[in-house]
């Protein structure tokens, strides 16, 4: 009597540890979905600026072979900051120079100012720029190939060797109307515009500037 009575015992035993071990393991956890293996798309790029393109066909309007807008070439300074409209930074003047330079200078636009105006002894002489989003007398712009250039003012245009780009060309156009303003594109030796100016001599054929 007495074994038959510890043999349940024993398995009731087992099986309530054995219950036990199985309520305490703890659950799995959770898949964790994998990274699709493709490379994710790219976020758009930045629209651009709302007016940007408005405001830049506007101040390509306003160059011409006679001057900016209302200040012709000859006006004074205040004539030049009278027809731009906004801020412009004044230029360092060297030491007994009659040149200086007002620019206008945009955020992120790089080292040097997209657009600048010239004067020497007082009067609005050349205008520089040195960005592809404004547009020379003509339709000319940088950017542009050499050939594009000579064909666009065919028949009123001389070159020149650069003075420091091996295998650059000045590329110097003259208004259709007539007149003393020239109108000088740059190229690299590619035989790319890099930058444009348009002004009187001899101070449009000043190399370096005001330097």
């Amino acid at each position: 009597m007495l074994r038959t009575r510890v043999v349940p015992i024993l398995v009731l035993a087992l099986t309530s540890c054995t219950q036990r071990k199985e309520e305490a393991a703890p659950a799995p956890p959770p898949s964790v979905p994998t990274a699709p293996s493709h490379p994710t798309t790219p976020p758009p790029a930045p629209p651009e600026l709302p007016g940007q393109a408005e405001a830049a066909a506007r101040i390509s309007s306003s160059i011409r072979f006679q001057g900016f807008g209302p200040a012709r070439f000859g006006a004074d300074e205040e004539a030049i900051r009278q027809a731009w409209g906004r801020g412009l930074e004044d230029g360092k003047r060297a030491e007994g120079s009659t040149c200086h330079v007002l620019f206008f200078r945009r955020e992120g636009a790089g080292a040097r100012p997209p657009i600048s105006f010239m004067s020497e002894h007082g009067k609005f002489v050349r205008l520089d720029v040195t960005t592809p989003e404004y547009t020379a007398p003509g339709g000319g712009r940088i950017g542009m190939s050499a050939d594009d250039i000579r064909t666009r003012y065919a028949g009123r245009l001389e070159e020149m060797p650069h003075k420091y780009v091996e295998g650059g060309r000045y590329l110097v156009v003259s208004p259709e109307e007539g007149g003393p303003t020239r109108l000088i594109f740059e190229t690299d030796a590619g035989g790319k515009v890099t930058e444009w100016r348009i002004g009187l001599p001899p101070q449009v054929h000043y190399v370096e500037g005001c330097s």
